[in-house]
């Protein structure tokens, strides 16, 4: 028998329409980095549109 492969999901949901930007961090402020970690942990990361925002 083989080992059951695990799987996690994280989803994040905002009021924001716009899509997500991977961006360069700057050393010099606390915010940008989102994408760009998620990018490095995940295998696949993507965008599903909602009527009021993005998941």
């Amino acid at each position: 028998m083989q080992p059951e492969t695990a799987c996690v999901r994280v989803d994040v949901v905002d009021f924001s329409r716009v899509p997500p930007v991977r961006r360069e961090p700057d050393p010099e402020r606390e915010s940008g980095r989102g994408v760009a970690l998620v990018e490095q942990l995940a295998e696949d990361w993507g965008t599903d549109p909602l009527p009021w925002g993005k998941m």
